[in-house]
Protein backbone atom coordinates (compact mmCIF):
# COMPACT_ATOMS: atom_id res chain seq x y z
CA UNK A 1 0.00 0.00 0.00
CA UNK A 2 1.82 3.89 -0.60
CA UNK A 3 1.42 5.90 1.98
CA UNK A 4 -0.74 8.65 0.06
CA UNK A 5 -3.02 6.33 0.89
CA UNK A 6 -2.37 6.51 4.79
CA UNK A 7 -2.57 10.44 3.80
CA UNK A 8 -6.09 10.19 2.46
CA UNK A 9 -6.71 8.36 5.61
CA UNK A 10 -5.12 9.85 8.14
CA UNK A 11 -5.58 13.50 6.98
CA UNK A 12 -9.75 13.09 6.45
CA UNK A 13 -9.25 12.86 10.35
CA UNK A 14 -8.42 15.96 10.70
CA UNK A 15 -8.43 18.26 8.18
CA UNK A 16 -11.91 19.57 6.65
CA UNK A 17 -14.35 17.34 5.86
CA UNK A 18 -14.67 18.53 2.20
CA UNK A 19 -11.01 18.57 1.34
CA UNK A 20 -9.53 16.77 -1.97
CA UNK A 21 -6.54 15.39 -1.14
CA UNK A 22 -5.57 14.34 -4.64
CA UNK A 23 -3.61 17.67 -5.09
CA UNK A 24 -1.81 17.57 -1.59
CA UNK A 25 -0.28 21.09 -2.31
CA UNK A 26 -2.11 24.81 -1.56
CA UNK A 27 -0.64 27.39 0.26
CA UNK A 28 -1.56 25.90 3.84
CA UNK A 29 -2.70 22.60 4.80
CA UNK A 30 -6.44 22.45 5.13
CA UNK A 31 -6.97 26.05 2.75
CA UNK A 32 -8.60 25.42 -0.78
CA UNK A 33 -10.20 26.81 -3.27
CA UNK A 34 -9.52 29.23 -6.31
CA UNK A 35 -6.05 30.26 -6.82
CA UNK A 36 -4.91 28.11 -3.14
CA UNK A 37 -1.65 26.99 -5.31
CA UNK A 38 -0.30 30.18 -5.38
CA UNK A 39 3.55 30.61 -3.11
CA UNK A 40 2.23 34.05 -1.95
CA UNK A 41 5.43 35.37 -0.74
CA UNK A 42 7.63 32.43 -2.01
CA UNK A 43 5.89 32.71 -5.57
CA UNK A 44 8.87 35.10 -7.10
CA UNK A 45 10.90 33.02 -9.25
CA UNK A 46 14.76 32.36 -7.44
CA UNK A 47 13.72 35.03 -5.05
CA UNK A 48 13.64 34.40 -1.21
CA UNK A 49 11.44 36.38 0.53
CA UNK A 50 12.70 38.85 3.01
CA UNK A 51 10.77 38.49 6.69
CA UNK A 52 9.69 41.32 7.99
CA UNK A 53 8.34 41.91 11.50
CA UNK A 54 5.61 44.67 12.59
CA UNK A 55 7.10 45.72 15.78
CA UNK A 56 4.82 48.63 16.47
CA UNK A 57 0.91 49.22 16.86
CA UNK A 58 1.58 52.41 14.52
CA UNK A 59 -0.76 53.25 11.80
CA UNK A 60 1.80 55.32 10.23
CA UNK A 61 4.54 54.03 7.46
CA UNK A 62 7.44 53.94 9.83
CA UNK A 63 10.38 51.25 10.56
CA UNK A 64 13.12 51.28 12.66
CA UNK A 65 15.17 49.01 10.44
CA UNK A 66 15.66 47.08 7.41
CA UNK A 67 13.56 44.37 8.58
CA UNK A 68 11.37 45.94 11.58
CA UNK A 69 8.96 48.69 11.91
CA UNK A 70 4.97 49.06 10.84
CA UNK A 71 2.71 47.38 9.58
CA UNK A 72 2.11 50.29 6.46
CA UNK A 73 5.42 49.92 5.93
CA UNK A 74 5.79 46.09 6.10
CA UNK A 75 3.02 46.01 3.07
CA UNK A 76 4.05 48.43 1.27
CA UNK A 77 7.42 47.17 0.43
CA UNK A 78 8.00 45.98 -3.55
CA UNK A 79 9.52 42.92 -2.41
CA UNK A 80 8.88 39.32 -1.99
CA UNK A 81 7.84 39.51 1.96
CA UNK A 82 6.45 37.19 4.76
CA UNK A 83 5.16 39.48 7.40
CA UNK A 84 4.92 38.56 11.22
CA UNK A 85 3.93 40.46 13.75
CA UNK A 86 6.43 40.82 17.88
CA UNK A 87 3.26 42.61 19.25
CA UNK A 88 -0.39 42.16 19.43
CA UNK A 89 -3.32 44.67 19.56
CA UNK A 90 -4.71 47.62 17.74
CA UNK A 91 -2.96 49.44 14.68
CA UNK A 92 -5.43 51.92 13.50
CA UNK A 93 -5.17 53.53 10.14
CA UNK A 94 -6.35 57.47 11.66
CA UNK A 95 -9.11 57.89 9.78
CA UNK A 96 -12.21 56.72 8.53
CA UNK A 97 -11.01 57.22 4.69
CA UNK A 98 -7.65 55.65 5.67
CA UNK A 99 -6.57 52.17 3.67
CA UNK A 100 -4.17 49.74 4.41
CA UNK A 101 -2.99 49.32 0.34
CA UNK A 102 -1.06 46.35 -1.01
CA UNK A 103 0.14 47.24 -3.90
CA UNK A 104 3.06 44.64 -4.59
CA UNK A 105 2.65 40.92 -5.21
CA UNK A 106 4.40 38.49 -3.57
CA UNK A 107 3.13 39.24 0.31
CA UNK A 108 1.89 36.29 3.23
CA UNK A 109 0.42 37.98 6.02
CA UNK A 110 0.43 35.50 9.21
CA UNK A 111 -1.37 37.41 11.95
CA UNK A 112 -1.00 34.22 14.57
CA UNK A 113 2.16 35.63 15.14
CA UNK A 114 1.21 37.88 16.93
CA UNK A 115 1.25 37.37 21.00
CA UNK A 116 -2.34 38.49 21.60
CA UNK A 117 -5.46 39.05 18.83
CA UNK A 118 -4.51 41.59 16.14
CA UNK A 119 -6.52 44.06 14.24
CA UNK A 120 -6.67 46.72 11.93
CA UNK A 121 -9.04 49.94 12.38
CA UNK A 122 -9.82 50.97 8.47
CA UNK A 123 -10.15 49.16 5.07
CA UNK A 124 -7.67 46.25 3.91
CA UNK A 125 -7.03 47.11 0.44
CA UNK A 126 -5.48 44.14 -1.42
CA UNK A 127 -4.32 45.37 -5.22
CA UNK A 128 -2.02 42.47 -6.07
CA UNK A 129 -1.76 38.99 -7.17
CA UNK A 130 -0.25 36.17 -5.05
CA UNK A 131 -1.21 37.82 -1.58
CA UNK A 132 -1.66 35.48 1.40
CA UNK A 133 -3.60 37.04 4.44
CA UNK A 134 -4.37 35.17 7.81
CA UNK A 135 -5.62 35.34 11.75
CA UNK A 136 -6.50 39.25 10.71
CA UNK A 137 -9.42 40.87 12.27
CA UNK A 138 -10.56 44.10 10.16
CA UNK A 139 -12.58 46.82 11.81
CA UNK A 140 -13.94 49.57 9.86
CA UNK A 141 -14.75 52.82 11.36
CA UNK A 142 -18.32 52.88 10.64
CA UNK A 143 -18.39 56.03 8.52
CA UNK A 144 -16.27 57.85 5.56
CA UNK A 145 -16.28 60.62 4.13
CA UNK A 146 -15.29 59.27 0.92
CA UNK A 147 -18.07 57.18 1.00
CA UNK A 148 -18.45 54.00 0.47
CA UNK A 149 -15.61 51.41 2.20
CA UNK A 150 -15.45 47.65 2.30
CA UNK A 151 -13.90 46.12 5.65
CA UNK A 152 -11.65 43.95 3.28
CA UNK A 153 -11.32 44.09 -0.47
CA UNK A 154 -9.77 42.73 -3.42
CA UNK A 155 -9.42 45.00 -6.66
CA UNK A 156 -7.47 45.28 -10.14
CA UNK A 157 -4.90 47.78 -9.87
CA UNK A 158 -3.83 50.32 -13.43
CA UNK A 159 -5.18 47.25 -15.63
CA UNK A 160 -3.15 44.94 -14.29
CA UNK A 161 -4.42 41.24 -13.94
CA UNK A 162 -4.48 39.69 -10.48
CA UNK A 163 -4.28 36.36 -9.85
CA UNK A 164 -3.53 33.62 -6.56
CA UNK A 165 -5.09 35.79 -3.55
CA UNK A 166 -6.19 33.61 -0.71
CA UNK A 167 -7.93 35.35 2.77
CA UNK A 168 -8.65 32.70 5.37
CA UNK A 169 -9.30 32.80 8.85
CA UNK A 170 -9.90 36.75 8.96
CA UNK A 171 -12.95 38.97 10.48
CA UNK A 172 -14.33 41.65 9.27
CA UNK A 173 -17.21 44.27 10.45
CA UNK A 174 -17.89 47.92 10.07
CA UNK A 175 -17.92 48.92 6.76
CA UNK A 176 -19.58 51.26 4.57
CA UNK A 177 -20.16 48.92 1.69
CA UNK A 178 -19.65 45.49 1.27
CA UNK A 179 -18.01 42.97 4.05
CA UNK A 180 -15.58 41.42 1.66
CA UNK A 181 -15.40 41.77 -1.75
CA UNK A 182 -13.14 40.38 -4.72
CA UNK A 183 -13.73 43.18 -7.70
CA UNK A 184 -12.73 43.69 -11.42
CA UNK A 185 -14.82 46.35 -12.67
CA UNK A 186 -17.58 45.58 -15.06
CA UNK A 187 -15.70 46.38 -18.07
CA UNK A 188 -12.83 43.31 -17.59
CA UNK A 189 -13.50 40.80 -15.37
CA UNK A 190 -10.22 38.73 -16.71
CA UNK A 191 -8.38 41.39 -14.30
CA UNK A 192 -9.34 39.34 -11.35
CA UNK A 193 -8.78 35.90 -11.12
CA UNK A 194 -8.23 32.66 -8.45
CA UNK A 195 -9.14 34.27 -5.41
CA UNK A 196 -10.59 32.43 -2.46
CA UNK A 197 -12.34 33.76 0.39
CA UNK A 198 -12.65 31.04 3.34
CA UNK A 199 -13.59 30.40 7.21
CA UNK A 200 -13.82 34.18 7.68
CA UNK A 201 -16.36 35.81 9.86
CA UNK A 202 -18.26 39.25 8.31
CA UNK A 203 -20.83 41.14 10.84
CA UNK A 204 -22.94 44.28 10.99
CA UNK A 205 -21.93 46.93 8.53
CA UNK A 206 -22.68 49.88 9.75
CA UNK A 207 -24.48 51.73 7.37
CA UNK A 208 -28.22 50.57 7.56
CA UNK A 209 -28.64 52.27 3.60
CA UNK A 210 -25.80 50.21 2.40
CA UNK A 211 -24.64 47.05 4.49
CA UNK A 212 -23.85 44.17 2.32
CA UNK A 213 -21.59 41.33 2.32
CA UNK A 214 -20.31 40.87 -0.97
CA UNK A 215 -19.64 41.88 -4.66
CA UNK A 216 -17.87 39.48 -6.81
CA UNK A 217 -16.50 40.43 -10.00
CA UNK A 218 -13.91 38.19 -11.69
CA UNK A 219 -13.06 34.53 -13.02
CA UNK A 220 -12.74 31.63 -10.99
CA UNK A 221 -13.44 33.12 -7.57
CA UNK A 222 -14.45 31.15 -4.61
CA UNK A 223 -16.16 32.02 -0.94
CA UNK A 224 -16.74 28.89 1.05
CA UNK A 225 -17.29 27.71 5.06
CA UNK A 226 -17.60 32.00 5.97
CA UNK A 227 -20.29 33.22 8.87
CA UNK A 228 -21.81 36.51 7.18
CA UNK A 229 -24.25 38.35 10.00
CA UNK A 230 -26.19 41.16 10.82
CA UNK A 231 -26.55 42.49 7.10
CA UNK A 232 -28.93 42.75 4.34
CA UNK A 233 -28.43 41.20 0.98
CA UNK A 234 -25.52 40.62 -1.67
CA UNK A 235 -24.10 36.90 -0.61
CA UNK A 236 -23.41 37.52 -3.16
CA UNK A 237 -23.60 40.33 -5.78
CA UNK A 238 -22.36 39.07 -8.98
CA UNK A 239 -21.96 40.50 -12.35
CA UNK A 240 -21.53 39.64 -16.03
CA UNK A 241 -19.23 37.27 -16.44
CA UNK A 242 -18.61 35.68 -13.27
CA UNK A 243 -17.67 32.13 -12.22
CA UNK A 244 -18.05 32.01 -8.70
CA UNK A 245 -18.15 29.08 -6.28
CA UNK A 246 -20.04 29.91 -3.25
CA UNK A 247 -20.91 26.88 -0.75
CA UNK A 248 -20.78 26.18 2.73
CA UNK A 249 -21.11 29.63 3.86
CA UNK A 250 -23.68 30.60 6.70
CA UNK A 251 -25.89 33.66 6.47
CA UNK A 252 -27.58 34.95 9.86
CA UNK A 253 -29.99 37.14 10.20
CA UNK A 254 -30.30 38.84 6.46
CA UNK A 255 -33.04 41.01 5.52
CA UNK A 256 -33.22 40.94 2.12
CA UNK A 257 -32.85 39.29 -1.05
CA UNK A 258 -29.92 36.89 -0.69
CA UNK A 259 -27.61 36.45 -4.16
CA UNK A 260 -27.78 39.43 -6.36
CA UNK A 261 -27.02 39.75 -10.16
CA UNK A 262 -26.79 43.23 -10.69
CA UNK A 263 -25.19 43.40 -14.41
CA UNK A 264 -24.02 47.16 -15.46
CA UNK A 265 -25.88 50.03 -14.88
CA UNK A 266 -26.96 50.16 -18.76
CA UNK A 267 -30.63 48.18 -19.25
CA UNK A 268 -30.03 46.66 -22.16
CA UNK A 269 -26.62 45.79 -21.88
CA UNK A 270 -24.94 42.50 -22.86
CA UNK A 271 -22.31 40.81 -21.44
CA UNK A 272 -20.87 37.22 -21.31
CA UNK A 273 -23.15 34.43 -19.71
CA UNK A 274 -22.35 34.26 -15.76
CA UNK A 275 -22.00 30.84 -13.77
CA UNK A 276 -23.36 30.84 -10.00
CA UNK A 277 -22.60 27.50 -8.22
CA UNK A 278 -24.82 28.06 -4.56
CA UNK A 279 -24.58 24.56 -2.90
CA UNK A 280 -24.38 23.71 0.64
CA UNK A 281 -25.41 27.10 2.23
CA UNK A 282 -27.87 27.58 5.15
CA UNK A 283 -29.74 30.94 5.27
CA UNK A 284 -30.78 31.08 8.99
CA UNK A 285 -33.78 33.69 10.35
CA UNK A 286 -32.78 36.11 13.05
CA UNK A 287 -34.84 39.29 14.55
CA UNK A 288 -34.64 41.32 11.04
CA UNK A 289 -35.34 38.60 8.88
CA UNK A 290 -38.77 37.59 7.51
CA UNK A 291 -39.59 33.75 8.41
CA UNK A 292 -41.93 33.54 5.33
CA UNK A 293 -40.33 31.34 3.09
CA UNK A 294 -42.40 32.73 0.66
CA UNK A 295 -41.55 36.18 1.00
CA UNK A 296 -39.56 38.38 -1.85
CA UNK A 297 -36.94 39.28 1.20
CA UNK A 298 -36.76 34.81 1.25
CA UNK A 299 -35.55 34.68 -1.96
CA UNK A 300 -32.45 32.91 -3.00
CA UNK A 301 -31.89 34.88 -6.43
CA UNK A 302 -32.64 38.63 -7.46
CA UNK A 303 -32.39 39.21 -11.25
CA UNK A 304 -31.96 42.75 -11.44
CA UNK A 305 -33.80 44.53 -14.50
CA UNK A 306 -30.40 45.35 -16.00
CA UNK A 307 -29.65 41.70 -16.45
CA UNK A 308 -32.62 40.47 -17.75
CA UNK A 309 -31.23 39.50 -21.36
CA UNK A 310 -28.06 38.14 -20.34
CA UNK A 311 -27.53 34.13 -19.88
CA UNK A 312 -27.06 32.74 -16.13
CA UNK A 313 -25.99 29.56 -15.73
CA UNK A 314 -27.03 28.16 -12.06
CA UNK A 315 -26.27 25.18 -10.02
CA UNK A 316 -28.28 25.32 -6.53
CA UNK A 317 -28.38 22.34 -3.96
CA UNK A 318 -28.43 21.61 -0.75
CA UNK A 319 -29.85 24.43 0.82
CA UNK A 320 -31.31 24.95 4.40
CA UNK A 321 -33.20 28.19 4.25
CA UNK A 322 -35.38 28.98 7.46
CA UNK A 323 -34.68 25.34 8.52
CA UNK A 324 -36.36 23.69 5.54
CA UNK A 325 -33.66 22.49 3.17
CA UNK A 326 -33.97 23.03 -0.78
CA UNK A 327 -32.42 20.28 -2.87
CA UNK A 328 -33.19 21.46 -6.23
CA UNK A 329 -32.92 24.15 -8.84
CA UNK A 330 -34.87 26.71 -7.79
CA UNK A 331 -38.66 27.10 -9.17
CA UNK A 332 -39.60 30.54 -10.59
CA UNK A 333 -40.86 31.63 -7.03
CA UNK A 334 -37.49 31.37 -5.57
CA UNK A 335 -36.47 33.60 -8.03
CA UNK A 336 -37.30 37.34 -7.72
CA UNK A 337 -37.37 39.61 -11.02
CA UNK A 338 -38.34 43.08 -9.95
CA UNK A 339 -41.28 43.58 -12.17
CA UNK A 340 -43.62 46.59 -11.80
CA UNK A 341 -46.98 46.86 -12.55
CA UNK A 342 -46.83 50.63 -12.56
CA UNK A 343 -47.73 51.47 -9.31
CA UNK A 344 -46.03 54.83 -7.32
CA UNK A 345 -45.16 56.81 -10.93
CA UNK A 346 -43.22 54.12 -12.26
CA UNK A 347 -42.91 52.37 -15.40
CA UNK A 348 -44.53 48.89 -16.27
CA UNK A 349 -41.82 46.06 -16.61
CA UNK A 350 -42.29 42.60 -17.23
CA UNK A 351 -39.94 39.99 -18.33
CA UNK A 352 -40.81 38.10 -20.79
CA UNK A 353 -40.48 34.21 -21.92
CA UNK A 354 -37.39 34.61 -23.34
CA UNK A 355 -35.56 36.75 -20.72
CA UNK A 356 -37.00 34.55 -18.14
CA UNK A 357 -35.65 31.63 -20.16
CA UNK A 358 -31.81 32.85 -19.87
CA UNK A 359 -31.93 31.28 -16.29
CA UNK A 360 -30.56 28.02 -17.28
CA UNK A 361 -29.64 25.08 -14.53
CA UNK A 362 -25.70 23.66 -15.00
CA UNK A 363 -24.98 19.98 -15.75
CA UNK A 364 -22.30 19.77 -12.75
CA UNK A 365 -21.23 22.00 -10.61
CA UNK A 366 -18.29 24.88 -10.95
CA UNK A 367 -15.86 23.97 -8.29
CA UNK A 368 -12.35 24.36 -7.75
CA UNK A 369 -10.31 21.72 -8.82
CA UNK A 370 -8.99 20.75 -5.00
CA UNK A 371 -12.39 21.29 -2.74
CA UNK A 372 -15.92 19.70 -2.82
CA UNK A 373 -18.76 21.03 0.04
CA UNK A 374 -19.75 18.90 2.54
CA UNK A 375 -23.48 18.74 3.38
CA UNK A 376 -25.32 21.40 4.48
CA UNK A 377 -26.19 19.49 7.67
CA UNK A 378 -23.06 20.11 9.15
CA UNK A 379 -22.31 23.35 8.31
CA UNK A 380 -23.32 24.77 11.79
CA UNK A 381 -21.05 22.90 13.96
CA UNK A 382 -18.01 23.67 11.60
CA UNK A 383 -19.27 27.42 11.77
CA UNK A 384 -19.39 27.56 15.37
CA UNK A 385 -16.25 26.09 15.61
CA UNK A 386 -14.10 27.51 12.95
CA UNK A 387 -14.79 30.95 11.67
CA UNK A 388 -12.90 34.29 12.19
CA UNK A 389 -9.17 35.41 12.93
CA UNK A 390 -8.70 33.46 15.92
CA UNK A 391 -11.28 30.70 16.15
CA UNK A 392 -9.83 29.01 19.84
CA UNK A 393 -9.03 32.59 21.26
CA UNK A 394 -12.07 34.98 19.69
CA UNK A 395 -11.96 38.96 20.53
CA UNK A 396 -15.25 40.43 21.97
CA UNK A 397 -16.75 40.87 18.62
CA UNK A 398 -16.15 37.73 16.92
CA UNK A 399 -17.34 36.18 20.62
CA UNK A 400 -20.78 37.82 20.41
CA UNK A 401 -21.45 37.07 16.92
CA UNK A 402 -20.95 33.24 17.42
CA UNK A 403 -23.50 33.53 20.52
CA UNK A 404 -26.08 35.74 18.21
CA UNK A 405 -25.72 32.75 16.25
CA UNK A 406 -26.25 30.10 18.84
CA UNK A 407 -29.47 31.99 20.84
CA UNK A 408 -30.85 33.72 17.31
CA UNK A 409 -30.46 37.03 19.23
CA UNK A 410 -28.46 40.10 17.77
CA UNK A 411 -29.83 42.78 15.55
CA UNK A 412 -28.57 45.00 12.17
CA UNK A 413 -26.95 48.10 13.36
CA UNK A 414 -29.26 51.16 13.03
CA UNK A 415 -26.01 53.83 13.05
CA UNK A 416 -22.76 53.84 13.54
CA UNK A 417 -23.16 55.01 17.06
CA UNK A 418 -24.00 51.11 17.93
CA UNK A 419 -20.83 49.78 17.37
CA UNK A 420 -19.16 48.35 19.70
CA UNK A 421 -15.30 48.32 19.62
CA UNK A 422 -13.41 45.40 21.76
CA UNK A 423 -10.84 46.05 23.86
CA UNK A 424 -7.62 44.68 21.92
CA UNK A 425 -4.42 44.64 24.74
CA UNK A 426 -1.29 45.71 23.46
CA UNK A 427 1.15 42.69 24.13
CA UNK A 428 4.98 43.02 23.13
CA UNK A 429 7.06 39.38 22.67
CA UNK A 430 10.11 39.06 19.82
CA UNK A 431 8.59 36.57 17.04
CA UNK A 432 10.98 33.83 17.27
CA UNK A 433 11.84 32.35 13.47
CA UNK A 434 12.83 28.51 13.11
CA UNK A 435 16.70 27.76 12.05
CA UNK A 436 17.20 27.78 8.24
CA UNK A 437 13.52 29.59 7.76
CA UNK A 438 14.03 28.99 3.76
CA UNK A 439 15.23 25.56 3.77
CA UNK A 440 12.11 22.85 2.30
CA UNK A 441 11.17 20.85 5.76
CA UNK A 442 9.28 18.67 2.86
CA UNK A 443 8.61 18.53 -0.80
CA UNK A 444 5.77 21.61 -0.42
CA UNK A 445 6.58 23.31 2.69
CA UNK A 446 9.51 25.26 4.36
CA UNK A 447 10.78 24.85 7.61
CA UNK A 448 8.90 28.52 8.48
CA UNK A 449 6.45 27.47 6.35
CA UNK A 450 5.93 24.65 8.75
CA UNK A 451 6.41 26.86 11.79
CA UNK A 452 3.73 29.13 11.03
CA UNK A 453 1.19 26.09 10.25
CA UNK A 454 1.08 24.83 14.02
CA UNK A 455 0.84 28.42 15.35
CA UNK A 456 -2.31 28.40 13.36
CA UNK A 457 -3.44 25.36 14.25
CA UNK A 458 -2.69 26.65 17.95
CA UNK A 459 -4.99 29.80 17.30
CA UNK A 460 -7.66 27.86 15.28
CA UNK A 461 -8.10 25.44 18.05
CA UNK A 462 -6.72 21.81 15.93
CA UNK A 463 -4.46 19.74 18.05
CA UNK A 464 -3.18 17.94 15.49
CA UNK A 465 -3.99 18.73 11.51
CA UNK A 466 -2.24 17.96 8.27
CA UNK A 467 0.56 19.75 8.64
CA UNK A 468 1.71 17.66 11.68
CA UNK A 469 1.08 14.92 9.58
CA UNK A 470 2.51 15.52 6.25
CA UNK A 471 6.48 15.93 7.46
CA UNK A 472 6.25 12.77 8.85
CA UNK A 473 4.60 11.32 5.88
CA UNK A 474 7.13 12.42 3.16
CA UNK A 475 9.88 11.05 4.93
CA UNK A 476 8.42 7.57 5.47
CA UNK A 477 7.06 7.46 1.87
CA UNK A 478 11.09 8.49 1.04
Amino acid sequence: MKIWVLISLMVSLFAHAGADLSKPYTIKPGVYGYGTETRAAYGKPSVEPIILHVDTLSGEKINTDATHGSFLWAIHRSFPRIIVFDVGGLIDIGSDTGKFQIFSPYVSIHGQTAPTPIALRGELFIRAGDVFVEHIAVRGYGTSEAGSMDAISVSSNAGKIIRGVVIDHCSASWSTDELISVTSGQDNLELVQDVTVSNCLGAEGADRAHDTGSIVQGKRLSYHDNYFAHVGHRFPSFNFGVDISYTNNLIYNHYSQVAIAYGANEIGRLGSPSYLTWVGNQIVYGPNSTTDNNSVHNRILRLAQNFWDNKIFIYFNDIIKGGELVITMPTLEDVYYPENNGTNGKPVIRTTAAQRANLQQMQSPHYPSNYKPFAATLLFDNIIKNVGSRPAERDEMDARQINFLKTRSGKVLDSPDEIVMPTYHEASSPFIIVDEPHQMANQYYTNLEVQLHQLADKVEGKSMKYSQIVPILYMLDK
